[in-house]
C-alpha cells in the first residue's frame, strides 16, 4: 500500500489526494522536494514505503537487463540463433572460438594469443622455468607453437556454413 503523507497548501478532496498520490509515486522527485501542480495546492512528499522503494530499484535492474538484450539482438539481427561451435575449434584456456589455432608440444589446439599468455603466466619471462599444459597438467616440451591449418580451415569452414562473420573478439 502506497504510504505518502500529503500536506495540502489548501484543502483537497479525498479524489485528488488519489490523483496526487500517483502522480508522486510516478514523480523522480526525492521524497524533501516539493511540487506544485497547476491546481495551486503546494503538496510535500514526506515518506515512502519500502516496498515501493524496492519495485523501483527491482524495476531499474529490469529496465537496465532489456537495455542489454535489446542491444543483443541489434548485434545479432533478427535471424535464427547462432548455432555452437564443436567443443574442438573452442580454446581450452579461454573458451572462445579459436581464430589462430596452433599445437603445442602436448598435442593440443589452443588460440595462439591465450597460450601464449599461459605460457608468459607460468614462466614470468624465465625461458628455464618448466611450463605445464593447461590441459593435462603434464610439462610441456617445448613452448614452440605449430599453426593448425587443419584446424582453422574447419573454423572456416563452419563459419561460412551458417553464413557467420569472422569477426574478432572484444
Amino acid at each position: 500500500m502506497l504510504r505518502h503523507k500529503l500536506q495540502a497548501g489548501r484543502g483537497g478532496s479525498s479524489a485528488l489526494a488519489q490523483t496526487v498520490s500517483g502522480l508522486l509515486w510516478w514523480s523522480s522527485s526525492s521524497p524533501s522536494s516539493a511540487t506544485r501542480f497547476p491546481t495551486g495546492h503546494r503538496i510535500k512528499l514526506l515518506a515512502e514505503s519500502e516496498k515501493h522503494v524496492e519495485l523501483r530499484e527491482h524495476n531499474k535492474r529490469l529496465h537496465k537487463a532489456l537495455e542489454e538484450v535489446s542491444k543483443e539482438l541489434v548485434r545479432h539481427g533478427d535471424g535464427p540463433p547462432r548455432p555452437e561451435p564443436n567443443a574442438d575449434h573452442l580454446c581450452p584456456v579461454s573458451r572462445e572460438l579459436m581464430r589462430e589455432p596452433v599445437t603445442a608440444s602436448d598435442g593440443h589446439v589452443y588460440e595462439r594469443a591465450s597460450i601464449e599468455r599461459w605460457i608468459k603466466e607460468k614462466t614470468k619471462g624465465n625461458k628455464k622455468v618448466p611450463v605445464r599444459s593447461p590441459k593435462t597438467g603434464e610439462p610441456l616440451e617445448s613452448i614452440k607453437l605449430i599453426p593448425a591449418h587443419m584446424v582453422r580451415s574447419q573454423i572456416i569452414e563452419w563459419l561460412e556454413k551458417y553464413g557467420i562473420k569472422d569477426e574478432p573478439e572484444d
